[in-house]
C-alpha cells in the first residue's frame, strides 16, 4: 500500500546581499548602512557584492503583478528578511 506523506517547505531565511564602494573605500555594508549612509565615504557608489538569482519560473509569475508588487518582489531579492520584513518592505 501506498502512504501519503504530507511535506512542508520552509523558506529559508537567506542574508541579506552586501554592498562595496566603487572606490573600495567602504567594503561588506548591510543594506540598512548603505540606505542611511547615501554616499560612500570615498565618494564612490554602493553595489552589490553579488547579485541574486533569478528563476524563469520567478519572471513568468512576475508577469500579471502590478508595478508595486513586481516592485516589492525585485528588492526582495536584494533585501532579505534579516534587514527588512517582507510586512514592512510592502508598505
Amino acid at each position: 500500500p501506498t502512504t501519503a506523506t504530507a511535506t512542508t517547505t520552509t523558506k529559508a531565511i537567506m542574508p541579506s546581499i552586501t554592498y562595496s564602494s566603487t572606490r573600495g573605500g567602504q567594503k561588506n555594508l548591510d543594506f540598512r548602512t548603505v540606505v542611511m549612509t547615501g554616499l560612500a565615504h570615498d565618494r564612490g557608489l554602493f553595489v552589490p557584492d553579488s547579485y541574486p538569482t533569478v528563476t524563469l519560473e520567478e519572471i513568468e509569475s512576475w508577469r500579471s503583478l502590478s508595478y508595486a508588487d513586481l516592485a516589492v518582489n525585485v528588492i526582495a531579492k536584494f533585501v532579505q528578511e534579516d534587514q527588512v520584513p517582507a510586512d514592512k518592505l510592502k508598505d
